[in-house]
């Protein structure tokens, strides 16, 4: 590919803070260069390199602490890289902090003029551009008033608005690929769809899988300021799944029950030793019918003694967006106790399930010791995950089947009546 196919290419990009800055440091260093260790550096990003074909959208995933700011700082220009070098070929719109930059003394439509303004349109342009972005703001009479009147989802509608109206080539997104209220919200996501479909460029700072799915084509995971991934959208999530189960299960987890170190998913506590789907009448199958029941079956055997444990599964499309998940938890199911070298058999059966026709992965999971608090139930220790251990797919009985959209069936009728 040649250079105008990209439209970012980003090549060894680092980033890098002097910890003890001073006057005093610096006059040191350039007097006596044999000093030059006397500061420490702190470096967000080291040699990131990646590109961005037109009309791509790249999701960026990392733990707090990644770099994903940093760089998103750098590709929307109020930061500076320290080295490395960025080419960006079209105009680029950064909803970083929405809002930032805006004159609370202006009004709402006075900003709005000012933002395009600095977006490059010229006076005559920018009337049209106006009313479009005060439309799909639902402002109404509101932005004649001045900013400092308006709430803060009010400001965030403002600044989405206008981004998402202006004639740019590559959005960059940190978490707000859509604001307001939930029906604001659908309006924000069917825009970026419409934008998407008409050749726009997205970088997407997100931590819902399913909204990188969704709307990401490849997948950019760093740590610790480093690229450790680059590839499809479903290969990214699960990457970067597997390394926050083993951050976690290094971090969280000491003495005899688990490894002080996990290089996997697996982390040698549990195994794996079979899986199959099979027909209600016990007849092993990959294939089912709508409404027909479905039972899985994950045969574990269990290595470490271990309390408390729960088994689980997710249901994925083939993009690998999680359609449903559920556990023996959730099933109120007691947490068993295993001895060295138990195994055990568990079978859940999906009854009368209303998948949509099409192909399906099954994902494992096996955890211990339930904790609870106020927002949820989680697992102190997570012992496996496995993506895609069961495969399967659901058919037509016949041609007239499934006359209806998504993946997942929902009883409706309707009643009609003439009104008079």
């Amino acid at each position: 590919m040649t250079k105008s196919d990209y439209i970012v290419s980003i090549q060894k990009v680092t980033k890098v803070y002097n910890s003890k800055f001073s006057l005093f440091s610096e006059l040191i260093k350039k007097k006596s260069p044999k000093l030059r260790s006397f500061d420490s550096g702190f470096a967000p990003l080291s040699e990131v390199s990646f590109k961005v074909r037109k009309g791509q959208s790249v999701g960026l995933l990392g733990l707090n602490g990644a770099g994903k700011s940093t760089l998103l700082q750098i590709l929307a220009k109020t930061l500076r890289q320290t080295s490395g070098d960025i080419e960006v070929n079209g105009k680029v719109i950064a909803l970083l902090e929405l809002g930032a930059g805006f004159n609370i003394d202006f009004t709402g439509r006075e900003n709005l003029y000012l933002y395009a303004s600095l977006l490059g349109y010229k006076k005559k342009e920018m009337p049209e551009l106006i009313d479009e972005v005060i439309t799909f703001s639902e402002l109404g009479e509101k932005v004649d008033f001045p900013l400092r009147t308006y709430s803060s989802g009010m400001v965030m509608r403002l600044a989405f608005s206008i981004a998402v109206h202006s004639s740019a080539d590559l959005i960059i997104v940190d978490e707000s690929l859509a604001v307001g209220d939930f029906l604001f919200q659908q309006k924000c996501y069917r825009k970026i769809t419409q934008l998407l479909e008409n050749g726009l460029s997205l970088i997407l700072v997100s931590h819902s899988p399913n909204l990188i799915l969704e709307y990401c084509d490849q997948v950019l995971v760093l740590e610790k300021g480093k690229n450790i991934f680059w590839g499809s959208a479903k290969e990214g999530i699960e990457f970067f799944q597997k390394r926050c189960l083993e951050n976690k299960i290094k971090f969280e987890n000491t003495g005899d029950k688990l490894p002080k170190k996990a290089t996997s998913f697996d982390i040698n506590c549990v195994e794996l030793i079979n899986t199959k789907a099979f027909k209600s009448n016990g007849d092993l199958s990959n294939t089912f019918t709508f409404s027909e029941s479905i039972f899985l079956e994950f045969s574990i055997l269990f290595k470490k003694p271990l309390i408390d444990v729960h088994c689980g599964f997710q249901i994925k499309d083939q993009n690998g967006k999680i359609i449903f998940g559920i556990n023996t938890n959730s099933l109120h199911k007691i947490g068993e106790n295993f001895k060295v070298n138990d195994a055990a058999s568990y079978v859940f059966q999906i009854r009368d399930q209303k998948l949509n026709t099409g192909k399906y992965s099954v994902s494992l999971g096996v955890a211990s010791e339930v904790e609870k608090n106020f927002t949820g139930t989680t697992f102190k220790s997570p012992l496996i995950y496995l993506h895609d251990v069961l495969t399967f797919s659901i058919i037509k009985k016949k041609p007239d089947d499934n006359l209806w959209s998504g993946d997942i069936f929902l009883e409706t009728s309707c009643q009609i009546t003439k009104l008079t």
